[in-house]
């Protein structure tokens, strides 16, 4: 089956938008999609490396994660498991208290479990009984930028993620359903070139062994977007690295700007390292005014 993606342009100006930003965008439904058409592509001249082709080096295995595109490639394929028991930990963790307040539980004339001393004198509430309190299903466009910044190190670059994960599942426990997309953008202002991968959509589980990689691996970003971004047609020079982070060249609000107008004024856009330099709760925050926006 061939696959496609959605390319775009978007330019922003100063006078309608207060922000000046011109920017291609490729969309990809999923991780399958986006292999195959980067495999597909050829280097853009620009460009001296070429991750897809094996133009990686070596020297860099610890801070891109892994030595090879091949190893790459594999890890997104077959699933990156290491992690598998660590990251089942932190989801409990987030499953136990937001199900814990969904959870009604009341003394009732029948239920799953006896209360001995209250049969023994007849009373007749003496079953343990419980009733689930039912939320109205919310989905949320979610877009996780999982770039860092070049003296991030691949360790900090996971543990931010994981939080990012955590904090996700913990989401979907209180109701919501979360179609989640990665992003990446590589940028010099008022230029940037920006890719978006779907790795979750609100109907399906999470299947830690499927998007724990693109999700937490540093190779996602430093590899895989990275060879994306030397063969994507549209890709604009900005010098011979990969450009700066969106957040780093533009204000909060313009970047609250530059999102909306990508995706949607109802997205909720993360950094994974935003969120480890502003600890857990930044996420609600951001549902807070995700429910806010809803409500007008």
């Amino acid at each position: 089956m061939q696959r496609h993606s959605e390319i775009r342009e978007r330019r922003f100006t100063e006078e309608n938008d207060g922000v000046f930003f011109n920017c291609w965008t490729e969309r990809f439904d999923s991780m399958h999609s986006f292999l195959e058409i980067c495999q597909s592509r050829t280097k853009q001249p620009d460009f001296s490396r070429d991750v897809f082709a094996g133009g990686s080096d070596h020297r860099y295995a610890k801070w891109q994660g892994c030595g090879t595109i091949k190893e790459t490639i594999e890890l997104v394929t077959k699933g990156w498991e290491e992690p598998i028991g660590e990251i089942n930990k932190t989801v409990r963790e987030a499953q136990q208290i937001p199900a814990a307040k969904r959870m009604k539980i009341f003394n009732d004339v029948e239920g799953y479990a006896p209360i001995v001393p209250a049969a023994l004198v007849g009373h007749p509430l003496s079953m343990v009984n419980m009733k689930l309190k039912r939320t109205k299903v919310r989905v949320v466009d979610v877009y996780v930028d999982i770039g860092a910044l070049c003296n991030v190190t691949a360790d900090e670059m996971m543990r931010s993620a994981k939080v990012v994960l955590s904090e996700l599942v913990g989401l979907e426990m209180q109701g919501y359903r979360a179609r989640i997309n990665i992003v990446d953008f590589f940028t010099e202002a008022p230029v940037s070139t920006g890719v978006i991968i779907k790795i979750k959509d609100e109907s399906q589980p999470f299947d830690l062994k499927r998007i724990t990689f693109p999700l937490i691996h540093p190779a996602m970003s430093r590899m895989l977007l990275f060879g994306w971004f030397e063969r994507f047609p549209h890709s604009a020079y900005v010098g011979p690295g990969y450009g700066r982070l969106l957040h780093n060249e533009y204000d909060k609000v313009e970047v609250r700007k530059i999102i909306g107008k990508c995706f949607g004024k109802h997205a909720i856009y993360l950094s994974g390292q935003q969120i480890g330099w502003k600890g857990d709760n930044y996420i609600n925050e951001l549902v807070e005014g995700f429910n806010k926006n809803q409500n007008r």
